[in-house]
């Protein structure tokens, strides 16, 4: 049995994140870390927020045994956004 896929039965996505992260981080010769993509405070307007200029980024990078790796994390049946995509394919094509 996939144990990421057990991971993703009826969680939310930080949850999903949050036991990839353990699994990940459990394998020998493996380092991966959460990527925080939320917007930054912006001081200048009150409880405003501006947007992260990392948008896009992989939910998860990290390396291992010297290969880099990103994964962008979803719950069943949602699927990644555009920028997310574009993120993806520029890892893969460096």
């Amino acid at each position: 049995m996939n144990p990421l896929a057990e991971l993703r039965k009826g969680r939310s996505e930080a949850e999903i994140k949050k036991g990839i992260l353990e699994f990940l981080n459990a394998q020998y010769m493996t380092f991966a870390f959460k990527v925080f993509t939320t917007g930054i405070p912006d001081l200048k307007t009150p409880g405003g927020f501006r947007k992260n200029p990392g948008r896009g980024t992989a939910d998860i990078i990290g390396c291992k045994q010297g290969r880099f790796f990103a994964m962008e994390v979803k719950r069943p049946g949602e699927k990644a956004e555009g920028i997310q995509r574009a993120f993806l394919t520029s890892v893969t094509l460096a």
